[in-house]
């Protein structure tokens, strides 16, 4: 047992006591020490879901940086060829919805500009948004038409403005596209082309929506 003094009557007491015998008064020193273990507890238990909060938003944040990062498409995401004037891509194998082409690519310690898109380069792609550099000298309809818009309109950011855009989108045509080709290719190219027009294969323009003077940021 200890003893206690008293705040009102300087008299001691036993601390097991509710109450000062000689005055009344109460056991003062323990309500203080009740309180002040409350607040104790109440200051942990705060400190605890701040720290949640913290770790949660960090966690949020870190997400959504990834989910933003936008990378250009690397060169081994495409069949390629490699001509005079830059570098013709032929055909995209990536599985992205968001394609970005790089205006230019590095083979072998040299840079290639792309200048060429094959007009088949999407066929089978589930590409939504797609970045066109304004490297790119000639870019067909009939390419643009192998994307399938389904629900919603293609996105199509191009780099350059749209009055240049103008000059080098073109309709296609395989009897002067195929030019360089035999007459075998040439036959069967136009079939083909035939056959996919049948299946509902061809351009409009209101399954796209463009944005000119695009910078990859502006990729949504």
């Amino acid at each position: 047992m200890a003893l206690i003094k008293c705040v009102e009557c300087g008299k001691e007491y036993s601390d097991k006591a509710d109450a000062c015998p000689n005055c009344g008064a109460t056991h003062v020193r323990k309500n203080i020490a009740s309180e002040t273990k409350k607040k104790g507890n109440k200051f942990v238990i705060g400190f605890v879901i701040v720290a949640i909060v913290i770790m949660i938003a960090i966690f949020n944040n870190n997400n959504n940086n990834e989910a933003d990062k936008i990378t250009y498409a690397e060169l081994s995401d495409f069949e390629y060829v490699i001509n005079e004037d830059g570098l013709t891509l032929e055909k995209y194998n990536g599985d992205s919805e968001t394609l970005i082409i790089h205006p230019n690519y590095e083979i072998d310690g040299k840079s290639y500009n792309v200048i060429l898109l094959e007009h088949t380069i999407f066929n089978g792609s589930d590409i939504k948004a797609l970045y066109i550099p304004k490297t790119i000298e000639t870019i067909y309809d009939d390419t643009l038409a192998y994307l399938d818009a389904e629900d919603d309109k293609i996105q199509i950011y191009y780099e350059g403005s749209k009055k240049r855009w103008k000059k080098v989108f073109k309709h296609y045509d395989s009897s002067v596209s195929n030019g360089g080709k035999s007459k075998a290719e040439q036959r069967g190219a136009a079939a083909a082309e035939k056959f996919n027009k049948m299946l509902g294969h061809e351009y409009n323009a209101n399954d796209f929506e463009y944005h000119f003077n695009a910078n990859i940021e502006d990729i949504k």
